[in-house]
């Protein structure tokens, strides 16, 4: 195969692919099979560069066994591939566009490839994302709990108590 730029549309459960210079369109599962078969299909292959879009998290397990292969793995920002698809006049929407539109955009825009975090980093930026989450909830619950009637008021202090318990459980070490 021939492929010096190739594009993934990441989903929950698939990933579309698509390849530029000679558009090759492939789907594999999004899950550990999928992601060796389609590592396995790229490796050998003259590939400058992977895009992939920021999924929320969808694109971590792709991306990670890309780069252990030693594969030039980008992860990019959604919006920044959104606008550049509408800057080429591409305004339908679909996995398989989607997929050409980011080899298209690693063909173009070259995006650099970086190394992705250690998994240590990653666990710890998950673990203090929820962290926040809980303190921001927390903060809410104790506003909520100023007008809350003496009957759900017991409720609330539990759920409270709760995240009281889990955001200590998570307090940063330092």
């Amino acid at each position: 195969m021939e492929a010096k730029f190739v594009g993934i549309d990441v989903s929950k459960a698939t990933l579309d692919v698509d390849c530029l210079p000679v558009s090759r369109l492939q789907q594999f599962s999004n899950d550990a099979g999928g992601i060796a078969a389609l590592v396995e299909w790229l490796l050998g292959s003259d590939v400058e560069r992977i895009v992939a879009e920021a999924t929320g998290g969808y694109e971590i397990a792709v991306a990670s066994a890309l780069a252990a292969a030693g594969l030039p793995v980008v992860v990019v920002n959604p919006k920044r591939v959104r606008d550049f698809a509408k800057a080429q006049g591409v305004l339908a929407k679909s996995d398989r566009l989607d997929a050409r539109v980011l080899a298209l955009f690693g063909e173009r825009i070259a995006p650099p490839v970086r190394a992705l975090p250690e998994a240590a980093q990653r666990d710890l930026t998950e673990l203090l994302d929820r962290r926040h989450q809980l303190v921001t909830m927390r903060a809410q619950e104790q506003a909520r709990l100023a007008t809350v009637l003496p009957g759900p008021e017991a409720m609330s202090s539990n759920i409270l108590r709760g995240w009281t318990s889990a955001f200590v459980s998570t307090k940063p070490c330092c």
